[in-house]
Protein backbone atom coordinates (compact mmCIF):
# COMPACT_ATOMS: atom_id res chain seq x y z
CA UNK A 1 0.00 0.00 0.00
CA UNK A 2 2.99 2.42 0.56
CA UNK A 3 4.45 2.09 -3.12
CA UNK A 4 0.97 2.86 -4.17
CA UNK A 5 0.14 5.66 -1.66
CA UNK A 6 4.28 7.02 -2.48
CA UNK A 7 3.64 6.71 -6.44
CA UNK A 8 0.21 8.81 -6.49
CA UNK A 9 1.98 11.37 -4.64
CA UNK A 10 4.68 11.70 -6.85
CA UNK A 11 2.55 12.20 -9.89
CA UNK A 12 0.35 14.45 -8.20
CA UNK A 13 1.95 17.73 -9.16
CA UNK A 14 2.31 16.67 -12.47
CA UNK A 15 -1.53 15.73 -12.96
CA UNK A 16 -2.71 18.89 -11.50
CA UNK A 17 -0.74 20.98 -13.91
CA UNK A 18 -1.65 19.01 -16.90
CA UNK A 19 -5.26 18.60 -15.67
CA UNK A 20 -5.66 15.31 -15.95
CA UNK A 21 -7.65 12.85 -13.84
CA UNK A 22 -6.62 9.28 -12.41
CA UNK A 23 -9.08 7.55 -11.30
CA UNK A 24 -8.32 3.92 -9.53
CA UNK A 25 -10.93 0.78 -10.03
CA UNK A 26 -10.50 -2.21 -7.12
CA UNK A 27 -11.10 -4.97 -9.52
CA UNK A 28 -11.31 -8.23 -7.97
CA UNK A 29 -8.68 -10.94 -7.91
CA UNK A 30 -11.26 -13.59 -9.65
CA UNK A 31 -11.04 -11.59 -12.80
CA UNK A 32 -6.92 -10.31 -12.35
CA UNK A 33 -4.90 -12.34 -9.86
CA UNK A 34 -2.63 -10.14 -8.07
CA UNK A 35 -4.22 -7.22 -9.09
CA UNK A 36 -2.28 -4.48 -7.05
CA UNK A 37 -5.62 -3.75 -4.43
CA UNK A 38 -8.72 -4.99 -5.30
CA UNK A 39 -10.68 -3.87 -2.19
CA UNK A 40 -12.65 -0.78 -1.96
CA UNK A 41 -11.98 0.02 1.50
CA UNK A 42 -8.11 0.02 1.33
CA UNK A 43 -8.25 1.62 -1.85
CA UNK A 44 -10.59 4.71 -0.46
CA UNK A 45 -8.14 4.97 2.31
CA UNK A 46 -4.85 5.39 -0.23
CA UNK A 47 -7.10 8.11 -1.99
CA UNK A 48 -7.86 10.03 1.78
CA UNK A 49 -4.05 10.04 2.61
CA UNK A 50 -3.38 11.27 -1.03
CA UNK A 51 -5.96 13.78 -0.64
CA UNK A 52 -5.30 14.81 -4.04
CA UNK A 53 -9.03 16.29 -6.64
CA UNK A 54 -7.09 14.59 -9.56
CA UNK A 55 -7.38 11.49 -8.39
CA UNK A 56 -10.65 9.68 -7.68
CA UNK A 57 -12.24 6.34 -7.14
CA UNK A 58 -13.94 4.30 -10.58
CA UNK A 59 -16.77 2.43 -8.29
CA UNK A 60 -17.62 -0.68 -10.66
CA UNK A 61 -20.35 -3.03 -9.19
CA UNK A 62 -19.10 -5.37 -11.63
CA UNK A 63 -15.73 -5.71 -10.47
CA UNK A 64 -16.74 -6.11 -6.37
Amino acid sequence: MTNIKDNLLYVEEYLEKEQIMLVLEPIHTEERPGYIEPRVAPTLAILKEVNSPMIKLLYDIYHQ
